[in-house]
């Protein structure tokens, strides 16, 4: 959900499918000022979205006749969350708890492993040229030997292709086991049939430590 509301000084100017009771608010792509100002719109600040009101999203037809997105404010009591609504903000929430917890790398020995996709394409080298260094097939390089650098700029120490092997699987499976319980969580709030529900589930729980 939006945290941030901008509040502009004036009315718009009609608008199809308008309202002038509400507050428009133009999004930040109309960098155009004359257009703004078509609608009789002027930017007076950015600030937070006042207690008890919630921002709700219209598209608009302007007098050009392209479509517009707006937002107005409206109070929390008089116009609540549809269910709609409800899964989209719990899906944000299930998103920022995964960002957080990729951000936060692997556990490996008390230390963490990045997850992002460069690391993660390093850890896939690390356990194919340990498989192909068990096999014979190469040998297993100093610099793998040496350690896998971690997020606190520690290495982890992979002197044979077996520990090597041994680090990828963790760092491996900790990711997957991530993605999986976001997953799992959408497919909660997809299938629930009420805001209550919804509400219901929590997306700081169940995470993989």
């Amino acid at each position: 959900m939006n945290s941030t509301w901008t509040e502009w000084d004036g009315k718009p100017l009609p608008i199809v499918g308008g309202d002038p009771a509400l507050n428009f608010h133009v999004p930040p792509q109309w960098s155009d000022a004359e257009k703004r100002e078509r609608f009789g719109l002027h930017l007076v600040r950015e600030t937070s979205v006042p207690a008890g009101k919630r921002i709700i999203s219209y598209s608009l037809i302007d007098e050009d006749g392209e479509p517009r997105k707006l937002d107005a404010l409206v109070d929390v009591a008089t116009d609540p969350l549809t269910l709609d609504e409800t899964r989209a903000a719990k899906f944000l929430a299930i998103v920022a708890q995964t960002e957080a917890r990729l951000a936060a790398g692997a556990p490996v020995g008390g230390l963490h492993v990045a997850l992002d996709a460069d690391a993660r394409a390093d850890m896939g080298a690390v356990a194919t040229t340990a498989i192909a260094a068990r096999e014979g097939a190469v040998p297993w390089p100093e610099g793998y030997a040496r350690g896998f650098i971690t997020i606190e700029n520690v290495r982890i120490p992979m002197p044979t292709p077996a520990e090597g092997l041994a680090v990828a699987a963790v760092v491996g499976d900790h990711y997957a086991a991530l993605r999986q319980h976001s997953r799992d969580l959408k497919d909660l709030v997809e299938a629930a049939e009420t805001i209550a529900d919804v509400d219901a589930i929590d997306e700081k729980a169940g995470w993989p430590g």
